[in-house]
């Protein structure tokens, strides 16, 4: 038998490898974009603006005033920070400042204490807000309240507790050595300053080189993603409250040094202001996007504008408008990032969903899926007859699908004709051209659309030749709108046949897409090249679909490659990463059906040791009575229709179903059946998800921190990261699974779907102790070039005794590659067929017991 190359789960040998760093990730990594630098340079703006307006704005004196009024905003904004991030929202922080003060006061006032105990004060003020803090995360996470509902609460209680530990009594002076936090200057600065400026530190430090702080991000990207991680989300979330919590006592014990008195309105209008620094600096309300610098840079927006209103001599009652306006306007852009960014997250523009067609006796698309980008260039190659022209008749209107789904910008779409892929901005420029030779260039470029130029029937000439003339000025083409068709050279009709799908662009708002069917089967060199120069240029206002027989041509044009053959899949290729062979070869099928599955890997079981056992597994209304085993090294399928049960039995001992009952077994050992999914990553098991959108990558983070999103922190030390090791552990195993991308620090979501497959399965090979690995039908909407790097990872992976339990897409793919059967109909176990190396079932037994 031949050597099977390694998959060292979890080996430490990896990082001792000497592996070089490519400069280009880590200046990604390092790199920030333009856009978030946007608060920064208001901040600037300001500082210039009010310092030409007011001298007395720019003295040192001010400067040091701006940041005094700037402690206790930065130090509530740090800590609120981690809680817009993950999604959530506090509206504690007032009544536990509050709280707070009044503690503070009770404890360390001169009229009660006879000696200086001003440190007991800070350190009441600091265990009353982390109480407070800590309440506020367990009720939120165990009552499952929305946290405006939880904290709005708990605001109304810190200011009760307040008011009732304080009635009737006047406020006392509190004792020098909390009073001298905010009296006493070091350079011109208090204690509090100072302050601020170490907790600014400490919470950048833990956003950037924590688990706390990746997962904050993640949280808020992708809640149910960063669950299925393993990383307990209610842990992060009770942390991130109580963080808050510990912040806002200590902003109410400098409130109080400031005031030299507790009061229980010490923390009366931070809250607002807080929350819309976070938004201001950049930090999205909905989570996942911003940070701790760009929240304190807004309060200092703030206070600087404030400051400068004041100094300038604006009058009080305008400086409120301009304040209310500034947050209003703030949590209004906020809400349109949000929009923004899950726009920008789904980068694709137009995709076909398991698509097929059939007519008659023949089946022209099975199952194809595709993806097209913004402003990419995708070209589509296969043999005659593999699809490709049909394919671009479903994007158009002029051929309806069998099944499947086609998806326009996120969303499903029927599309009934080509007058409505126009409407709804798709355009196709046929392989034969599709113009009337007997009408002018401007009929012909409107005919098939509504135009302002036609009324009743009847043409405004003047009006429909401006406006064609306005077409054909986007491609540089200076041919007459009224000559006939028929008068022109076939290069000449080819240009209008793109002015023509160019004003599609006027009906719609959004990007267009061009499907371009053979354009140069009948162009000479020069006419060829002047095609690609205006490709080009529609590149920057299209997505386009470039399909072509031709190699060289696709790989000079296209920014990724897609192959069909018989109507499938077959492959996807970036053109630096390809040549005319391999196209050629990838075209016409040399990958044999027989050694796909390297079923001559296949393996005998009997007396291997148990991995996995179930033991009368259920849940009501999903599975019944589940007894499986799965040993140490064997690939086993669970497989039925759909409605089976067999998803939900995989998802179940992962700890995803709730209420579940039965036994569950690793080894000889019982575990609870209702582990949750971080204790089950605890004892070895991983889960693919079948959804990897939804629930196997984080989009918005880039590919490294997919892949090291669950066991990343096991690189590091003290919780602090180690993004060094953390890269070059994402490389190895991105070089071994063969995803596909020019740069790893790109974000995930520009992948296609086979790799972000290989990503989310990364994910999991880096358990320092993987045993048993769940995947959840894997190969859904691979190419078969996908599948084959999965299958050749699966056998790897049994051969150094890791248990796999998958569920297949296909019964194909379930007789290839299982070495045990398990079939499930109506909720329980059907039939069973054992050890595949000695004896394969016939197809028909396994549909038998489905059905």
């Amino acid at each position: 038998m031949a050597k099977v190359p390694s998959i060292a789960v979890g080996g430490a040998s990896r990082f001792s490898e000497r592996r070089e760093l490519p400069a280009r990730i880590i200046d990604r990594m390092k790199t920030i974009p333009i856009k978030d630098f946007g608060s920064a340079i208001i901040l600037m703006a300001l500082l210039f603006l009010f310092s030409l307006l007011s001298p007395q704005f720019a003295t040192l004196t001010n400067s040091q005033a701006i940041l005094e009024s700037s402690a206790v905003p930065i130090v509530l904004a740090a800590g609120m920070t981690f809680i817009i991030l993950q999604g959530s929202i506090d509206l504690s922080i007032e009544g536990i400042m509050a709280a707070t003060s009044i503690a503070v006061s009770l404890l360390v006032a001169n009229s009660v204490t006879p000696a200086d105990y001003g440190w007991i004060g800070i350190l009441a003020g600091l265990t009353v807000g982390l109480l407070f803090g800590l309440a506020n995360g367990l009720l939120y996470v165990i009552m499952r309240l929305p946290s405006l509902i939880v904290t709005l609460a708990t605001w109304f209680i810190g200011l009760g507790f307040a008011t009732l530990m304080f009635p009737g009594r006047q406020p006392q002076i509190l004792e020098p050595r909390l009073t001298s936090l905010a009296l006493d200057k070091t350079f011109g600065l208090s204690t509090l300053v100072y302050v601020a400026v170490a907790v600014t530190l400490a919470a950048i430090v833990l956003q950037a080189f924590s688990q706390f702080g990746r997962m904050s991000m993640a949280i808020g990207i992708d809640e149910k993603t960063a669950r299925l991680s393993g990383n307990s989300i209610r842990l992060h979330k009770v942390l991130a409250f109580s963080l808050i919590g510990l912040l806002s006592g200590l902003a109410g014990v400098m409130i109080s040094a400031q005031l030299s008195v507790g009061n229980p309105s010490a923390g009366q209008g931070y809250l607002f202001p807080t929350i819309s620094a976070a938004v201001i600096g950049g930090t999205l309300l909905s989570g996942g996007k911003g940070g701790v610098l760009q929240s304190i840079t807004g309060v200092l927006i703030l206070e600087v504008l404030r400051n400068g209103m004041i100094q300038t001599g604006v009058d009080p009652y305008l400086r409120h408008v301009v304040e209310g306006a500034i947050i209003v306007g703030a949590l209004v852009v906020s809400g349109w990032q949000a929009r923004s960014r899950d726009e920008d997250c789904e980068m694709t523009i137009l995709s076909a969903d398991r698509l097929s067609k059939t007519y008659p006796g023949v089946q022209a698309l099975s199952t194809v899926s595709m993806e097209l980008r913004e402003n990419e260039i995708l070209g589509l190659i296969g043999q005659n007859g593999s699809g490709k022209s049909t394919l671009l008749k479903l994007f158009t209107g002029i051929e309806q699908p069998s099944s499947g789904r086609i998806l326009l910008r996120g969303k499903e779409k029927i599309i009934r004709s080509p007058l409505e892929a126009a409407s709804l901005g798709v355009g196709l420029v046929h392989q034969e051209q599709s113009l009337i030779p007997n009408l002018t260039v401007a009929e012909n470029i409107f005919f098939d659309k509504k135009s302002s130029a036609r009324k009743f029937g009847f043409y405004n000439w003047r009006t429909l030749n401006r406006a064609a003339e306005q077409q054909l000025k986007k491609l540089e083409s200076d041919i007459p709108p009224d000559i006939r068709v028929e008068n022109l050279s076939f290069s000449q009709r080819q240009m209008v046949e793109f002015a023509k799908v160019l004003a599609v662009e006027e009906l719609v708002d959004e990007p267009l897409v061009i499907l371009f069917d053979e354009p140069t089967s009948l162009l000479s060199p020069s006419e060829i090249d002047d095609l690609f120069r205006q490709i080009q240029r529609l590149k920057h206002r299209a997505s386009i679909v470039f399909v072509s027989h031709r190699m060289d041509e696709v790989l000079k044009i296209s920014d990724r490659v897609h192959v069909m053959s018989n109507g499938e899949n077959v492959a996807e290729r970036l053109p630096g990463q390809t040549d005319h062979r391999e196209l050629y070869q990838l075209m016409v099928g040399v990958r044999r059906s027989d050694d796909y599955y390297l079923e001559e890997r296949r393996k005998s079981f009997a007396d291997a040791p148990r991995r996995l056992g179930t033991e009368r597994l259920s849940k009501p209304g999903a599975f019944r009575n589940i007894s499986l085993d799965v040993r140490e090294g064997e690939i086993v399928a669970l497989t039925g229709v759909a409605g089976s049960g067999a998803e939900e039995v995989c998802r179940a001992i992962f700890g995803l179903e709730d209420g579940t009952k039965g036994r569950i077994f690793l080894g000889d050992e019982e575990r609870p059946v209702n582990a949750t999914p971080s204790q089950n990553i605890a004892m070895g098991i991983g889960y693919v998800a079948a959804e990897r959108k939804l629930e196997g990558v984080v989009t918005g983070r880039s590919i490294i921190d997919n892949i090291v999103l669950t066991f990343g922190s096991l690189l590091g030390r003290g919780g602090v990261i180690n993004r060094e090791r953390e890269t070059r552990e994402a490389l190895f195993w991105m070089d071994r699974l063969k995803v596909k991308t020019p740069n790893a620090a790109e974000y995930v979501e520009r992948l296609s779907g086979g790799n972000q497959q290989k990503v989310s399965l990364a994910k999991w090979l880096m358990s320092p102790d993987l045993k048993l690995l769940i995947l959840d039908h894997p190969t859904r909407g691979l190419d078969p070039g996908a599948k084959a790097d999965l299958f050749e990872a699966m056998r790897d992976l049994a051969d150094q005794g890791v248990s796999i339990l998958f569920v297949s897409e296909t019964l194909e793919e379930t007789l290839g590659m299982a070495d045990t059967i398990v079939v499930m109909r109506d909720g329980v176990v059907s039939a069973a067929f054992r050890d595949l190396n000695a004896f394969k079932p016939a197809p028909e037994a396994i549909v038998e017991a489905m059905v």
